[in-house]
């Protein structure tokens, strides 16, 4: 097993890569009477950039796309398409890109806002204005740094993502000045918080210990249990068949209902910049945010890349934030662009480590895959994320054993117990046996998803199977999960009787090596409705979650998601 130097590393969901089969709609096979979709391209005249659905000329136009809205598909799950014209420059190609994007899109990222910041706000009381000043300063630092290094492509690939983020708030801006009753006014700050949303968990801890303050000696077993169980984001997994002929992976995302307003992404660039190894990438997203956040991008680097959320218990890691470094979104995107293997992505993750958005990622070198053959070395590599650390590994060995799992419970001993889990075992095993759940949850080997993986992951052989998995919920009848639907591949929140919430899985993609190669996934939005589970509503019992811009009732199938040639040919 091959290792690198330890860095620091944090993370947040759970990843898992199988191999499975399960049923699902393809769109091609569909009656599609009634869908609409958005086709326009991006100009530059006088009066500066602008959105137009009529250009008999492409060669003008920077950048051009499709949108496809989710109240309009099967899966609820968004389709942005987007490609940039190579004859123009790579900040130009960038800025329209995000224009297009923060244009086509300016309803949903409202309601995303709306609903993202509310919930903060309200749902968990959280005070915004100084970990916000905080990013925007770890912003200007880094644009500071991206225009003192001209030679450098890696900064240089961070500033092209600053001016998609530039694009996309000038779009959503046109936008609402075209129509200002209809699409509100959003600051940039506002931009800054949909980007950021998922470093601020940790900046919120790292100002006030929040999880701490309300921990193990104050509530009860049965609510830290709850809250142990929802703290964590995402459930993933990566699998190969028996005999190596095939590879799958699944991801499925944990967090707030409020949440449920998903994009899927295609991205096609023609950039200029030397070193960039990858210039189309598809990936789940959100409106208004320029990275995955779940995570699951495919590029035509042939690399793919995962993640889950790790909480950290350990508040004392905090001490060394500091706004001179660069937020995960950003080394991930730069890492994407630019990686050619699982290690090189690796050592883009490594540089300036935030600190923020703690994650465990796992990096699929395709190009090292062949149909029926040995695992080389290389096909995976795995990365975790604390303040001041970094910690990975070639893990290719343990994916020929049949699979990886990810499940927000760090795999590196050296994570593991920097970030305080083991210290909150010991504590809570002295507690008494009534807090035995909770010393299970937190445990690698033992927590439920981990049981439930390993139990299950041998029966992937298609993808229906991993589909069905990844989806999987049987907490009534399936010992593993102890009566509880938190403890289940796709959480239920909403059906814990004692304490029901409007948190838990709300979506779920699936790819294979073939799929993944062609940037192609199946996708669906919503908590899951597997083994005879009704479908989540929002009913009175969860209407003071936020939930602008959401369908009532939440019972949807899975759709293929792939790229497609938009209506400009450059």
């Amino acid at each position: 097993m091959s290792r690198r130097k330890a860095s620091p590393v944090t993370t947040r969901c759970f990843v898992t890569l199988v191999i499975t089969a399960l049923h699902f709609i393809d769109t091609e096979s569909l009656h599609t009477a009634g869908r609409t979709a958005k086709e326009g391209v991006i100009i530059r005249d006088a009066v500066g950039y602008r959105y137009t659905e009529e250009l008999d000329d492409t060669t003008r136009a920077i950048a051009s796309g499709k949108y496809v809205d989710a109240s309009q598909t099967i899966s609820n799950c968004g389709q942005l398409h987007i490609q940039t014209n190579g004859k123009y420059t790579d900040k130009e190609q960038m800025f329209a890109a995000g224009f297009f994007e923060g244009f086509t899109t300016a309803e949903r990222i409202h309601d995303y806002w709306s609903n993202t910041y509310t919930y903060f706000v309200k749902g968990m009381n959280a005070s915004l204005p100084e970990p916000l000043a905080w990013l925007e300063r770890q912003e200007e630092w880094a644009r500071r740094k991206v225009a003192e290094h001209q030679e450098s492509s890696y900064w240089q690939m961070l500033g092209l993502l600053f001016e998609q983020f530039d694009g996309i708030v000038a779009g959503y801006n046109a936008r609402h000045h075209m129509e200002p009753d209809r699409i509100p006014a959003l600051s940039r700050r506002d931009f800054v918080f949909v980007n950021g949303n998922g470093e601020l968990y940790d900046l919120l801890e790292a100002k006030s210990a929040q999880l701490h303050s309300a921990a193990p000696d104050r509530i009860s077993a049965a609510q830290l249990y709850h809250e142990l169980a929802l703290k964590g984001r995402c459930s993933a997994l990566i699998t190969v068949t028996p005999d190596f002929s095939n590879l799958f992976m699944g991801h499925s995302t944990w967090d707030s209902y409020s949440q449920m307003i998903k994009l899927f992404k295609h991205y096609s660039f023609q950039l200029h910049l030397p070193g960039v190894a990858a210039q189309r990438m598809s990936f789940s997203s959100y409106p208004g945010e320029l990275f995955s956040d779940d995570d699951l991008y495919m590029m035509d680097s042939k690399m793919v890349v995962l993640s889950t959320t790790n909480k950290m218990f350990n508040t004392s890691l905090y001490d060394c934030l500091t706004h001179e470094s660069l937020v995960s979104w950003q080394r991930v995107r730069v890492a994407n662009a630019l990686a050619t293997s699982g290690e090189e992505w690796v050592s883009y993750l490594d540089n300036l480590n935030s600190g923020t958005y703690n994650n465990q990622y796992m990096v699929l070198d395709l190009k090292r895959f062949t149909p029926g053959k040995e695992l080389p070395a290389g096909l995976l590599w795995v990365a975790e994320q604390i303040p001041g650390l970094i910690a990975s590994a070639d893990l290719t060995e343990q994916l020929a054993r049949g699979y990886f799992p990810s499940y927000n419970i760090p795999y590196f001993p050296q994570v593991y117990n920097q970030s305080g889990l083991q210290a909150l075992r010991d504590s809570l095993a002295a507690r008494g046996p009534e807090f035995g759940n909770s010393v299970a949850w937190l445990s690698y080997q033992l927590t439920p998803r981990a049981t439930i993986f390993r139990r299950d992951a041998a029966s992937i052989s298609t993808l229906d199977d991993m589909r069905r998995i990844m989806r999987s919920n049987s907490f009534m009848t399936d010992e593993l999960s102890h009566g509880s639907p938190l403890a289940a591949v796709c959480a239920r929140g909403d059906l814990d009787a004692a304490l029901p919430d409007a948190r838990g899985c709300f979506d779920t993609k699936v790819s294979s090596y073939e799929l993944a190669l062609e940037l192609q996934a199946d996708a669906i939005t919503g908590p899951t409705t597997a083994d005879g589970l009704p479908p989540f509503e929002w009913t009175k019992e969860f209407g003071s979650v936020p939930h602008t811009g959401m369908p009532k009732v939440f019972d949807f199938d899975f759709e293929r998601q792939r790229p497609q040639p938009s209506i400009a040919v450059f």
